[in-house]
């Protein structure tokens, strides 16, 4: 709101005219008041939000098979000749934690030199869990108490009929098992 002004003419200039003084007035006061009605409440669900889990661990021990199915005792012994095929089976757990949880568990790494051997690499998923290849869901019940699921994966490595390969090697030191949470 602007000042109000009042004049004054009590005072003079130095030529004897009066001389217009002015001293700022106070505004008038109003009457009234600014409310804002509010209000607040608390949530009140008492409850808190947790993140779930998942990890994975090697379970049991690796075990070595021909493709007719008997047992390697020792694959470091074992030299492949063509049309030969080994496969690798270990166990895996899968901890999880976690409603509406999904994940691509995946089999990478295992270095093939000279491009004769061949692998193939898969996963199968215990009761509980839905899904094939590498995409899983978990059991909708999954939530609080982490539940573990028992995967077996299996590594089978073959050497083709072909004339060429000898002293061909397969490296599984870096080979991985991999669980990726996914959308469902």
């Amino acid at each position: 709101m602007p000042a109000r002004y009042e004049r004054q003419h009590n005072a003079q200039d130095d030529q004897g005219r009066p001389r217009a003084r002015f001293r700022r007035r106070p505004a008038p006061r109003r009457a009234g008041t600014f409310a804002t009605w509010n209000g607040s409440a608390n949530l009140g669900s008492g409850a808190a939000i947790a993140a779930g889990n998942l990890a994975v661990a090697p379970a049991g021990p690796v075990t070595w098979a021909w493709a007719n199915g008997s047992t390697i005792a020792d694959i470091n012994a074992v030299r492949l000749v063509p049309g030969d095929a080994v496969t690798f089976t270990r166990s895996f757990d899968v901890s999880a934690t976690g409603d509406h949880l999904a994940a691509d568990i995946t089999i990478s790494g295992g270095a093939l030199d000279a491009g004769v051997l061949t692998a193939s690499r898969s996963v199968v998923a215990p009761a509980g869990v839905t899904g094939s290849g590498s995409a899983f869901a978990f059991a909708a019940s999954n939530s609080g108490t982490p539940r573990t699921y028992h995967f077996t994966v299996t590594y089978t490595i073959t050497f083709p009929d072909v004339t060429t390969g000898q002293n061909t090697s397969v490296n599984l030191a870096d080979t991985t098992v991999s669980v990726q949470q996914v959308a469902l």
